[in-house]
């Protein structure tokens, strides 16, 4: 059996290597929110997502109309997927390729 000290030693090490990981990934959390969709704003999905997210809105969801417009705006969609790792679509192998 360990000493008492021995023991809260221990315990010290392993909250501050938790406590290192936690802040390392919070970091890593903070720059995907910062950069999350930040290539809507830019060539070539910025004028896809501009002309379509505001008629989008307006459709229902489902419908032939809001399919239309989503083939319409395909390239862009495309585009920000093959861009952004937040999206299954990203990955080679899908949702599978997000863990």
């Amino acid at each position: 059996m360990v000493t008492r000290d021995e023991y809260l030693e221990d315990l010290e090490k392993h909250r501050d290597r938790v406590d290192v990981l936690l802040y390392f990934l919070a970091g890593i959390l903070s720059e995907r929110g910062w950069l999350h969709d930040e290539s809507k704003g830019m060539e070539p999905e910025i004028d896809y997502f501009r002309e379509y997210t505001p008629k989008l809105k307006d459709l229902v969801y489902g419908s032939d109309e809001y399919k239309r417009c989503l083939e319409e705006m395909r390239p862009g969609v495309e585009h920000h997927y093959k861009h952004n790792r937040h999206h299954p679509q990203f990955f080679e192998n899908g949702i599978e390729g997000m863990i």
